[in-house]
């Protein structure tokens, strides 16, 4: 029998305790630190605890606090409560910085930026996937997008399932506004050829669990509830509020999430509403962001975060928190490998220029750098590329005359070998 996860929760009576005025200003340094330059749960609250101090007397002065900046949001909790969401201090830097990159176009050339995206939407892909059980590796999931092979099995689906149904957000449906018609077609994306993926019915339960421990962290409501907040959630999706664009898109998320509509794909799909909220926002800059990469690297902080704000209150702030963590980590994650392939491309253009070499030649180069077995002839390295075969041909010999590679005649056709120990030497020169 599957163990329903509970969180430790400090019992407080109310009456026991009341806030002195003025706080001391350690105690509300301790405020401070716990709910605005962190949004802490009473376990790390507890750990941290200044000495001389009553532990139920600080976390509840920090409830109350909080209480007192809560912004109620549109999602209900199955008991008619709805949840609610503080803006802390350490929010305002988070959504600045993205904000700051709204209108700013990456100044890389066209292909680099290509190649970014794509990078990221197959990374955003295979995360979403693994974290619903998908095996399979990345040069796998390369040659099922670009259509090299055709999936075999259900790990492979899914893959293609979600890069599809990403590129689909951010080239059709950005451009339609939210309804019921749509979260279908969306979620038709993610389940086409998944014969066990459909919409709940009465009888139908999916939980959070951690099957290895038997346990349980969340059920989810029954249908009904969902049907009958399906509807709600579309017209807060449509409309403007004052949420900051991107916390509407988490509250939206957090939303699926908590109403969990479909037998499975729950996940895959809320991060798909997540990106079609952003994308209709205008935050381009996600296009390149592993966010779901590095949310894939902490699951149980993704699990507890999401425990937090269902059983503390209602407090949506916890998995707000978390998700605004990563994209920060996922930010900057981007921006550092965006500063090496600039210094790649410096290094590359420096090397090209000292061999003599042109683009295609160096490539080449790098290709058999990487695969030494390899071989290559005039009619593949001219249709590779899409150049003419006297310019194909004027390549290979080059390469051949400045001893990297080296031609054998095999019955009627000519083949070009690398030598290995120059081209070695040329790229670690």
């Amino acid at each position: 029998m599957p163990k329903i996860f509970i969180l430790d929760k400090l019992k407080i009576e109310r009456n026991t305790f009341k806030i002195e005025l003025p706080i001391k200003k350690e105690i509300l340094d301790f405020y401070i630190f716990c709910s605005e330059k962190n949004y802490f749960y009473w376990d790390k609250v507890k750990q941290n605890i200044p000495l001389n101090y009553s532990k139920e007397e600080l976390w509840y002065t920090i409830k109350e606090l909080r209480k007192l900046m809560y912004e109620k949001t549109p999602v209900k909790s199955t008991n008619g409560d709805y949840f609610v969401f503080k803006k802390i201090k350490k929010f305002d830097y988070i959504l600045s910085k993205i904000d700051t990159f709204k209108s700013k176009k990456i100044k890389e050339g066209k292909k680099i930026r290509e190649r970014f995206i794509f990078n990221n939407i197959l990374g955003e892909a295979i995360a979403s996937a693994r974290i619903e059980g998908a095996n399979i590796e990345e040069e796998e999931a390369r040659k099922i997008v670009t259509k090299i092979n055709i999936p075999q099995n259900r790990s492979e689906q899914m893959i293609l399932n979600s890069y599809s149904a990403i590129e689909k957000i951010k080239s059709e449906y950005v451009n339609k506004d939210m309804s019921i018609d749509l979260l279908k077609e969306m979620y038709e994306d993610i389940a086409f050829k998944m014969d066990d993926y459909r919409i709940r019915e009465e009888n139908d339960r999916v939980n959070i669990a951690e099957d290895s421990q038997n346990i349980i962290y969340y059920k989810a409501p029954n249908s009904t509830f969902v049907q009958s907040e399906l509807n709600r959630f579309i017209e807060f999706a449509n409309a403007n509020n004052d949420f900051h664009p991107i916390i509407k898109a988490i509250i939206l998320y957090f939303w699926i999430g908590y109403l969990r509509p479909f037998t499975d794909g729950n996940e895959r799909f809320a991060r798909n509403i997540f990106y079609l909220s952003v994308f209709k926002s205008g935050y381009e800059i996600f296009s390149y962001l592993p966010l779901f990469d590095t949310i894939n690297k902490s699951t149980k902080d993704y699990v507890m975060a999401f425990v937090y704000s269902d059983q503390d209150d209602f407090d949506l702030t916890y998995f707000a928190d978390y998700v605004l963590d990563h994209i920060e980590q996922s930010f900057n994650l981007f921006f550092r490998n965006l500063e090496k392939e600039r210094e790649r491309i410096m290094r590359v253009n420096k090397f090209q220029e000292e061999l003599g070499l042109n683009v295609r030649q160096l490539k080449l180069l790098q290709f058999f750098y990487l695969n030494p077995k390899e071989k290559t002839c005039i009619s593949l390295h001219e249709t590779k590329n899409q150049i003419t075969r006297k310019t194909a041909s004027q390549d290979l010999k080059m390469l051949a005359e400045k001893g990297y590679l080296a031609i054998k005649k095999q019955g009627p056709s000519i083949f070009y070998y690398p030598i290995c120990e120059n081209i070695q030497k040329a790229f670690s020169a």
